[in-house]
């Protein structure tokens, strides 16, 4: 008999509070997670992915005043096709590792999603010789001498994306963080020390980091036996099991991911490369730094929630983790839309300054999205691929429209604003699709999302009347102020620890 784990974590509502002694704040939040394995495991991958990230966050002051915004332009253009193949190259199988029960059916479908992406990565290799007509189609012909590195990026993190699968299954949360933390190292080393401050330094550093990063993953996946004993006839048995990933799950994902990759594209033909550079570092300098804790919940609520399915509990679970990750990310989002072009101007330089309004004006779409990616994990681990691809093709066809308006409009800024609000509608169509098929309750999501916003700005207040009567430094010192207070707020929310045993 399955005895039902604790989900007393990161994931977790708290019991109403007990009467008597008040245990601190403070102490409370240690004690949940010292007792709870699935606060430990978001614990460790936020540690590593914040190493990794601020390494990323100290270079791109510096690489902002290196490089100009035309050459983030082209890095955002060519990463674009190149995440997108990669994400579908692997069939989607590896959204089913953690599905199954037995290590070694997850195993197989690890090394089928690994195999995909790779024969994706060899088909795009022959097309090398027509990279001036592809960089032409694109609307970048500076990126021509650089396509031949997409086979190596589609290749090296589609390997990345079937391993880390693996990983989490089997609980390898250091070695994901030591990933994370050697491609953010060898990203930003070799784009500082490239001669030419072009876009040829910035592409090759994203190329050589991710094939470390894979590099590390596939030795760890290989050391933890993912390929160990397996048969062919055994991987086309799992192919068959688990078809519905690749004939409803890669559709789905590929029109997810089309309508994620598809904002540079359609920018750079309508307003050129310098607008999607400052684009792009607007939704960096947002979406990377609440993505932590959102990466890190997704990866382990993909264990979680298989288990939480098979026991008839996901539903519960995907109320408390839409509650956490909305305490988690909104002041953060919201701060920096309140301090926007003024902080953006500070940190990269004055050039940067649109970059900051962008910011502003893309933050309720960052962060619903910040809440929702991780939440589609319930999509497989419920085998409910029509159901994703029906909530992709609204995504895509949202997004699509709000691109298709705003392309026609005279700024990049309006443009932006509907481009916002269209990806505002599909992350509110996606998370609701969530909630009713994993059987949470829509009203109480609703509630956690409205008083968590209401009170994320409730606490910027310090920092608004700071900004108006202090400038910057006035606005960032209210921020971290009314941030105190904030995390209080929610840190109050957690269960009280449990009374050590007497001895």
């Amino acid at each position: 008999m399955d005895a039902p784990p604790r989900w007393r974590s990161f994931c977790a509502r708290p019991p109403p509070a007990a009467r008597g002694r008040v245990t601190p704040v403070w102490l409370r939040a240690l004690g949940v997670l010292r007792r709870s394995r699935g606060s430990r495991q978001v614990l460790t991958l936020v540690t590593g992915a914040a190493a990794a990230q601020a390494v990323l966050l100290l270079a791109r002051p510096v690489l902002t005043r290196l490089y100009p915004a035309e050459a983030f332009g082209l890095l955002s253009v060519f990463v674009a096709p190149a995440y997108l193949l990669a994400t579908v190259g692997t069939l989607r199988y590896e959204d089913a590792v953690a599905v199954p029960a037995r290590d070694r059916d997850g195993a197989g479908l690890a090394v089928l999603a690994a195999a995909g992406g790779l024969a994706v990565a060899l088909g795009l290799a022959l097309t090398a010789p027509a990279r001036a007509q592809v960089a032409a189609a694109l609307g970048a012909p500076e990126l021509a001498p650089l396509l031949p590195l997409v086979p190596v990026v589609v290749g090296t993190l589609a390997a990345a994306n079937a391993a880390q699968a693996w990983l989490a299954r089997v609980g390898a949360y250091r070695v994901l963080s030591l990933a994370a933390v050697v491609q953010s190292a060898l990203v930003v080393g070799v784009q500082l020390a490239w001669p030419e401050r072009d876009a040829s330094g910035l592409v090759l550093g994203t190329a050589l980091g991710a094939a470390a990063f894979a590099g590390v993953l596939a030795v760890a996946a290989v050391r933890t036996g993912v390929a160990r004993d397996l048969r062919w006839p055994e991987l086309g048995a799992l192919a068959r099991r688990w078809r519905r990933f690749p004939q409803l799950g890669l559709p789905a994902s590929a029109l997810v991911q089309l309508a994620a990759r598809l904002p540079p594209l359609v920018l750079v033909a309508s307003f050129g490369p310098t607008v999607v550079g400052h684009f792009a570092i607007a939704v960096a300098s947002v979406s990377v730094p609440v993505g932590l804790v959102a990466d890190a919940a997704g990866q382990v609520f993909a264990v979680r929630g298989a288990e939480a399915q098979r026991a008839g509990r996901l539903g519960p679970l995907v109320e408390r983790v839409h509650g956490r990750l909305v305490a988690a990310v909104a002041f953060p989002v919201l701060a920096v839309a309140l301090l926007g072009p003024d902080l953006f101007a500070f940190v990269f330089g004055e050039p940067w300054r649109p970059s900051g309004l962008y910011a502003r004006v893309l933050s309720p779409w960052l962060l619903l999205g910040a809440v929702g990616a991780p939440l589609t994990r319930a999509f497989d681990v419920t085998e409910r691929q029509r159901d994703e691809l029906l909530s992709g093709a609204a995504t895509a066809g949202l997004i699509g429209t709000a691109l298709t308006i705003g392309a026609g409009l005279a700024t990049p800024a309006a443009a932006l604003a509907v481009l916002a609000g269209g990806g505002v509608l599909a992350r509110v169509v996606q998370i609701g699709w969530v909630f009713r098929l994993s059987g949470a309750r829509l009203r109480r999501g609703a509630l956690d999302l409205s008083t968590t916003v209401a009170s994320a700005a409730l606490g910027l207040v310090p920092s608004a009347l700071g900004l108006a009567y202090g400038g910057l430094a006035g606005g960032i010192a209210g921020a971290l102020a009314g941030g105190i207070g904030y995390g209080a707020t929610v840190l109050r929310r957690l269960p009280e620890p449990p009374p050590r045993p007497r001895l």
